[in-house]
């Protein structure tokens, strides 16, 4: 089943009966990072009323909410219901409050914890989570604006350039989009290799809309 997550940090801030909300996303891998972040932003804004959080974690399962001193389950919650309408894991979001002196009530705190998550998460985009690999081309400069042309064409990262009597490059690139660039590339160049220096999981943006709720 893919695995999805936020394509970048984000914040987005707006108010609501003068009460102010700041929304933010982030990646994140472990509890370690998460509640790093967390920390982050009661340090941002330490005179905030509340930081309401939530996150969603791929390694053990791990889920965990603060309604941070807001009634129970107007805050958290609708975070995490935000993070699991839009199928997200590896990812944590904080809505910081600043009360403006108008109580909202409980259904007026669901929707906007509910909005600040939603509107955090569309500014950050959704990635999936795939397996990528790196791997160093060697070619002469002959060759360098076709290979450059052909990488453009895919959603490669050049990690390292060096030029000396030969271009060397190491580029990361998703897994199963590595097997068409060699194609693609051999056309060209029978002769061209593809070391495959390490692999690792990483982020692949994908256009999809994002859900307020489940």
């Amino acid at each position: 089943m893919p695995a999805y997550t936020a394509a970048k940090d984000s914040v987005c801030e707006f108010y609501e009966k003068k009460s102010r909300f700041i929304g933010r996303v982030f990646f994140v891998s472990s509890e370690e990072e998460a509640e790093a972040r967390i920390g982050e932003i009661k340090n941002l804004y330490p005179d905030a009323t509340h930081n309401c959080w939530a996150y969603n974690l791929r390694k053990f399962s791990a889920r965990r909410v603060s309604d941070d001193g807001e009634p129970q389950g107007t805050a958290g919650l609708p975070i995490l219901s935000v993070i699991d309408a839009n199928n997200l894991s590896d990812v944590c979001v904080v809505v910081t409050r600043y009360f403006g002196g108008i109580l909202l009530g409980a259904g007026g705190l669901v929707r906007a914890y509910s909005r600040a998550a939603a509107e955090a998460v569309k500014a950050a985009g959704v990635s999936e989570i795939v397996p990528f690999a790196v791997f160093s081309l060697t070619f002469d400069y002959s060759r360098l604006n076709r290979v450059k042309t052909v990488l453009s064409k895919f959603p490669s990262d050049i990690l390292k350039e060096e030029y000396g009597e030969m271009v060397y490059m190491e580029i990361s690139l998703p897994k199963d989009d590595f097997e068409n660039l060699k194609n693609i590339l051999r056309k060209f160049y029978y002769d061209m290799t593809f070391p495959v220096l390490s692999e690792f999981e990483g982020r692949r943006r994908v256009d999809r809309s994002v859900k307020d709720e489940e």
